[in-house]
């Protein structure tokens, strides 16, 4: 019974003795090898670097294989049944799952890693009669597998385009992957480029070419994929544009500037911009302040837009600040300093060298202007003020003039030919009053002569005239009494006027005639002036409108021719008189 056991046994060990093999080196990386310690020995075991796999957007990939590499084994010394013996074996395990002898990749579109571990078993195992062990020790490494999309991306502008489009395109921008990747234009022998500009390339028909290195690049029979060369391919079209070209133009304008007009040619396209209009026309107080951006479009028979933009600074003109100024003919020339900001010129009559000689002004009112440019940003802006110059020339004080001793006082300023007549003269002499007006009953009959001083606060200008008033002795001039009328007389020449040739007015009062029937019943004042070329004196009175009474006599009555004397009826009010008038008629 033992002896089969034994045979068997003997055949095990024969078997494993004689499976002893070394694992392939290098034969799944082709890259090196790696030795990794085991107890008591050394083994060698394979290794991986990190792996980058391509897979093209419709699944479309090299798959790629990490090989079986088998089982090794080697006896580690006998016993007197049986043996002992070590062996090794690789596995590998990736996403979680079991551990597999044989790993294969097929990567699907995307872009994404794993991570795969080679999981490494160390057996030692003894196998005697009377007792035996197994132990088994683990070695663990893992590399990444990465696997990538090459695409271009957001090229649909580049797919019809203008050679008058002056666009540069950075290329890495528009590729799915980031690195590693050489960009090439129609050819994969020309030079590497990183970058693209239609307005760079001749009309007709261009590829942009990537490529990158990936180790599922190239088919393999052995292990389905080996390291090769992945190229990705953007055919684009580029039709023939229209350059443009500009007229000169300023490229920093004023504000408050005239406004200009740029010309583009080829004509018939437009202009774009704030403050621009489609012709080109620019007008500077409708620009933005600072930085402008104005663009020229054209489209031609290709349907290819042609686009040309400027940029044109707009400054702010500066702020002028002025105020207007009083001075004194006979004053002191001086320097003009009312302006602001400072540095700037001043232009008008009396003005040299921005200094003002009152002397040579106009008397009154003389208009200045003010010119400054900005020295920081050249724009210029004008002010305009004036300078009133005071003289004796506009101040008058009219013609001497003859008064009565009776006569009422005068306002000096309402006088035929005084000026200012706005108050601003002060008077002064005899039978002035409160320095406006003058009384020839506080004067006194005789010749007088009044002053009429003219001060100016604002400059100290101080002007003095005279004129001469005669005061005479005049006629007393009387209006005669009050009179009382009712509202239903008759008009009337009004009496009592001394000397006579006066002139009567006032109210309802026409041609020295009072008419009490237009009036309302009350009190009216007539006014009596006698003229004597000398003196205008006046003299007043009170005309008193009363109310006419109402008269009842009752109702008509008949008496007869041959009646005799008839009483009449009582009349209201009582105190009148009955008269007769009329026809008289037979009974």
């Amino acid at each position: 019974m033992k002896k089969p056991f034994l045979l068997l046994f003997f055949s095990l060990f024969m078997r494993q003795a004689f499976c002893q093999v070394q694992f392939p080196l290098g034969v799944a990386n082709r890259d090196g090898t790696a030795v990794i310690e085991v107890i008591g020995r050394q083994a060698t075991y394979p290794t991986y670097n990190d792996k980058v796999f391509y897979a093209d957007p419709n699944g479309n990939a090299n798959s790629y294989l990490f090989p079986d590499f088998g089982q090794a084994s080697t006896s580690i010394g006998g016993c007197t049944f049986g043996s002992k013996y070590m062996y090794w074996v690789v596995e590998y395990k990736v996403d979680n799952l079991n551990n597999v002898r044989t790993l294969t990749i097929n990567p699907s579109p995307g872009d994404y890693t794993k991570t795969v571990v080679v999981v490494a078993h160390n057996v030692r195992r003894t196998q005697c009669v009377g007792g035996g062990e197994n132990n088994s020790f683990i070695n663990v490494k893992s590399f990444t597998i990465k696997v990538e999309t090459p695409e271009w991306q957001d090229l649909e502008d580049l797919k019809n385009v203008c050679n008058n489009v002056d666009n540069e395109y950075n290329l890495v921008d528009h590729f799915s992957v980031k690195e590693g990747t050489n960009f090439y234009l129609d050819n994969i022998g020309s030079t590497p480029i990183t970058k693209l500009n239609p307005k760079d390339l001749s009309p007709g028909y261009h590829r942009l070419i990537a490529q990158k290195r990936y180790d599922n690049g190239t088919p393999d029979p052995q292990f389905g994929s080996k390291p090769g060369i992945v190229t990705t391919v953007f055919e684009f079209n580029v039709l023939e544009g229209v350059p443009i070209t500009l007229t000169p133009y300023p490229s920093i304008l004023c504000n408050n500037g005239t406004p200009i007009t740029i010309v583009a040619t080829p004509t018939g396209g437009a202009w774009e911009g704030r403050g621009i209009d489609g012709a080109g026309n620019i007008t500077p107080s409708s620009a933005s302040i600072g930085r402008n951006i104005f663009t020229y479009k054209f489209t031609n028979t290709n349907s290819c837009l042609s686009t040309k933009s400027i940029e044109i600074y707009v400054n702010s003109a500066p702020t002028i600040d002025v105020e207007d100024l009083e001075v004194c003919r006979t004053g002191e020339p001086f320097n003009l300093l009312v302006a602001l900001p400072v540095g700037g010129n001043y232009v008008g009559r009396g003005v040299v060298n921005n200094i003002f000689y009152p002397s040579q002004a106009l008397v009154g009112s003389n208009s200045i202007r003010y010119f400054y440019t900005d020295p920081n940003t050249g724009c210029s802006a004008t002010g305009d003020f004036s300078i009133e110059v005071k003289d004796a020339d506009n101040f008058r004080v009219g013609d001497d003039w003859l008064t009565c001793s009776l006569s009422a006082e005068i306002d000096l300023n309402n006088r035929s030919g005084v000026s200012p007549n706005d108050g601003t003269i002060l008077w002064s002499g005899p039978g002035v009053i409160n320095n406006k007006y003058f009384d020839p009953k506080v004067s006194g009959v005789g010749l007088h002569t009044i002053t009429g001083t003219l001060y100016y606060p604002e400059t100290g200008c101080t002007f003095q005239k005279t004129v001469v008033v005669k005061v005479s002795v005049g006629p007393t001039v009387e209006a005669g009494e009050a009179m009382a009328v009712c509202n239903n007389a008759s008009s009337f020449l009004i009496p009592g006027g001394s000397p006579t040739g006066g002139t009567w007015t006032g109210s309802y009062i026409s041609s020295n005639i009072f008419t009490p029937t237009a009036t309302l019943p009350g009190d009216y004042i007539a006014s009596y002036t006698y003229d004597n070329g000398e003196c205008v004196l006046t003299a007043k009175k009170i005309i008193s409108v009363k109310p006419a009474p109402v008269v009842s006599v009752g109702p008509a009555l008949s008496i007869c021719r041959n009646a005799g004397l008839q009483p009449l009826p009582a009349a209201v009010p009582t105190g009148g008189r009955w008269a007769a008038d009329g026809d008289y008629l037979d009974a």
